[in-house]
């Protein structure tokens, strides 16, 4: 124990003695001290635990700050645990307000399941009853807290001082903040204030019992409000009527005959509520409020008692054997309580019997009729030249019901003389031969007024006048079009359009041929025309004249000017790749020391040295790709190639992008091979005659399969588009000569002629 006493940095044994009495319930009940409080047993001589750090910090003095803390954070302050919460008790002083009920440095070891609210000296809140109604909630139950409140019909902050403790620390801080009311306690709600009885008056109970309404009639208090009392609920309240609600009373509907009286529905005439014995053939005249009189209606007679009259029994009145002849000329058929006429034609049931209509009195021969005479149950008509008497009138004979005059006509009957008509033709018709006939504007120049360089086209009614080819206007004038000043020509953009009446030409500029309307680059290195010595190459240049330039592998004598062969001699020269001393194909520098695909060459001094580097995973200069181990067998879509070049057309293997691949065996002039240029099957228009074409005019684009087909068959020249001279008739290029050279021409000049004629 006196070591303890050390660990507290007080002098000797005297700091420990003294410890027991500066903690609240630091002595158990036999006097001893209890040393685990501060340290970690109860021998006293081990180190602190938190609560005895904190206990240190503070100066070793118990104070309402120590109380709020949770040392060892298990959810109760130092006060819960040690008996004195709100730090209240001073050493020398009283007894704390309750017991040490655990160790605040341990959160091991805490009060289980205690509610603070059963221990008034734990909480802070105003006690029940009285007129503070304050109330203790102990839902937080074994984590130290607690809530305070008032009690129903109360308020206030229900805390028994103004100045008290809120929950609001988390763990090893401050378990309870220090808040202040306005007020202390809980003060009584005056409900009547807010006037909660609605339409009843408000009286003020006991405090702990809250109001009471005193409602007027028609209303209760359901123990909140007045409420409006439902009378209709009573069951038959209107008797024969149907009850109707309202705010604090209720009404009746009554049905015919009844009334409401405040009450319920009384009866006030029994003809209209039916409680009478009326024959239905009777009428009901009230008497009194409850008694009536019978009396039967015309076509009926009464055979009943004479209580109420005899109308309550009638019997029908047989009209037609009591009253003979009462029809007329028609017959009488009786019916329950009356009778009918059925009257023949031209006379009408009237007055109680059948009588002759006056069929004249209506005028019924109409405009063509002269006069009309009556008869009887009839009448005739006569009429006038022109009409005739038919349907009960005089109606017109109708020429125009034949529509003489046609769809572009409207027939107009004449009036006099009757029978005769007219046809009023619309615009561009004329009347002959009966009818409406279209008249040719066409024909009459002097009608139409077309210019000359117009056509004239005749329509139904009208005519219309348009501009010849080559022409612009509106048919009535036309001037030339000038096709190249406007740009509606199809000239290619490297030729010269000429404009001419009515129409225009195209000529392609030097440089190039074709028909003006497709023009192509003169390649003198294809065509056969360039001329370049030995060990020089044709460079061809888009519209311009070519060129010779020393082959790879040879370079120009400043002093001769020829060409003379470099490549093999181990000294690389401008225009070479690479040389290693020999022309040998597959060793890295091929025969024209190019650096061959797959291979890495460099030169230092001397010959060039070249090492194959396809494989390794890198993407030399001289390769297009390299995946090293994953370069494919020359056969995968899409690979990169064992020479590290990527998919290509005439590599064998049909990639993306092509429709066929035969590899060395694809061919831009063999018959029906796959075409190198995009690894596509031969098409009309790739230069080369191949099966089932009679001709292919070139120009590398695909063309419509007649330009290849519908070819003339002898080897004439062509001439006009595609048009033979001896009259064989051509289709665009020629059976003989050189189809894809000099047709060119003649090809560009047939499309031009198809366009204008299709215009």
């Amino acid at each position: 124990m006196a070591t303890f006493g050390v660990l507290l940095g007080a002098s000797s044994a005297s700091a420990f003695s003294n410890y027991p009495d500066n903690v609240p319930n630091g002595r158990d009940s036999m006097g001893n001290g209890r040393c685990i409080i501060c340290h970690s047993s109860d021998a006293g001589g081990d180190a602190r635990n938190a609560f005895g750090l904190a206990f240190a910090a503070n100066g070793f003095v118990w104070s309402r700050n120590l109380a709020e803390l949770d040392s060892d954070g298990d959810g109760w302050t130092n006060g819960q645990e040690l008996g004195d919460p709100f730090g209240d008790w001073t050493p020398g002083g009283a007894a704390p307000p309750s017991v040490f009920r655990a160790r605040p440095g341990f959160s091991n070891n805490e009060p289980a399941d205690f509610n603070l609210c059963a221990v008034a000296a734990y909480n802070d809140c105003a006690s029940a009853g009285g007129t503070t109604r304050g109330t203790c909630s102990d839902s937080f139950s074994g984590s130290g807290q607690w809530t305070c409140g008032c009690g129903t019909g109360s308020s206030g902050s229900g805390y028994r001082r103004t100045t008290s403790h809120n929950w609001g620390g988390g763990a090893g801080t401050r378990r309870y903040d220090v808040v202040t009311f306005p007020s202390a306690g809980c003060v009584d709600i005056n409900e009547c204030a807010l006037n909660p009885c609605g339409v009843g008056t408000c009286s003020q109970l006991n405090p702990s019992a809250g109001y009471t309404c005193s409602c007027p009639s028609g209303y209760s208090f359901n123990g909140i409000t007045c409420v409006d009392v439902n009378e209709c609920a009573t069951v038959g309240r209107c008797g024969v009527g149907t009850c109707m609600n309202s705010a604090g009373s209720f009404t009746c509907s009554c049905p015919m005959g009844y009334g409401f009286d405040g009450a319920t529905c009384v009866l006030l005439n029994a003809c209209l509520a039916n409680t009478d014995d009326c024959d239905t053939n009777a009428d009901c005249a009230a008497v009194g409020m409850s008694g009536w009189n019978c009396t039967c209606r015309t076509g009926w007679r009464g055979v009943g008692s004479a209580a109420n009259g005899t109308g309550d029994l009638c019997a029908d009145v047989n009209e037609c054997t009591d009253m003979a002849g009462i029809c007329g000329v028609g017959t009488c058929r009786n019916s329950a309580g009356s009778y009918a006429c059925t009257c023949p034609s031209g006379y009408v049931f009237a007055g109680g019997t059948c009588q002759d209509v006056n069929e004249c009195l209506a005028d019924p021969c109409g405009f063509g009729g002269t006069a009309c005479m009556n008869t009887a149950g009839s009448y005739t008509c006569t009429c006038a030249s022109g009409f005739r008497f038919q349907g009960g009138t005089c109606v017109d004979v109708d020429e125009c019901a034949g529509n003489p005059c046609g769809a572009n006509g409207t027939c107009f009957q004449s009036v006099a003389p009757p029978g005769g008509f007219t046809c009023s033709c619309n615009a561009g018709y004329q009347f002959t031969g009966g009818t409406c006939r279209d008249i040719d504007e066409c024909a009459s120049p002097e009608i139409a007024l077309c210019a000359t360089d117009a056509s004239c086209t005749n329509t139904p009614g009208s005519w219309v006048c348009a501009c010849n080819e080559g022409y612009t206007g509106d048919g009535y004038t036309c001037l030339d079009l000038d096709e190249c000043a406007t740009g509606m020509n199809d000239c290619s953009p490297v030729a010269t359009c000429t404009n001419a009446v009515g129409s225009f030409s195209c000529a392609c500029t030097e440089g190039y041929e074709g028909s003006g309307v497709t023009c192509r680059d003169v390649d003198e290195c294809t065509n056969g025309t360039a001329r370049c010595e030995p060990g020089e190459t044709c460079v061809n240049r888009i519209g311009m004249p070519y060129e010779c330039a020393c082959a790879r592998g040879f370079a120009r004598d400043p002093e001769s000017g020829e060409c003379v062969r470099t490549c093999g001699d181990g000294a690389r020269t401008p225009g070479e790749e690479c040389d290693d001393d020999n022309t040998e194909d597959g060793d890295g520098c091929d025969g024209t020391c190019s650096v061959e695909p797959g291979f890495t060459c460099w030169t230092v001094d001397g010959p060039s040295t070249c090492l194959r580097t396809c494989g390794d995973g890198v993407i030399h200069p001289n390769e297009e790709c390299d995946r090293g181990e994953e370069n494919n067998s020359d056969t995968e879509v899409d690979g990169c190639r064992t020479d590290c070049r990527e998919a290509h057309c005439g590599d064998g293997v049909i990639d993306s992008g092509e429709v066929c691949d035969d590899g060395e065996s694809n061919s831009a002039t063999r018959p029906n091979a796959c075409r190198p240029e995009r690894c596509e099957p031969a098409f009309c228009g790739d230069g080369v005659r191949d099966d089932g074409e009679t001709c292919d005019p070139g120009g590398g684009a695909p063309l419509d399969e007649r330009m290849c087909s519908e070819c003339a068959s002898d080897a004439g020249v062509m001439v006009d588009g595609g048009t033979d001279e001896g009259g064989g008739g051509g289709c665009g290029c020629a059976t003989s000569g050189d189809a894809s050279g000099s047709f060119v021409a003649i090809l560009g000049a047939w499309l031009v002629m198809r366009r204008r004629r299709r215009r």
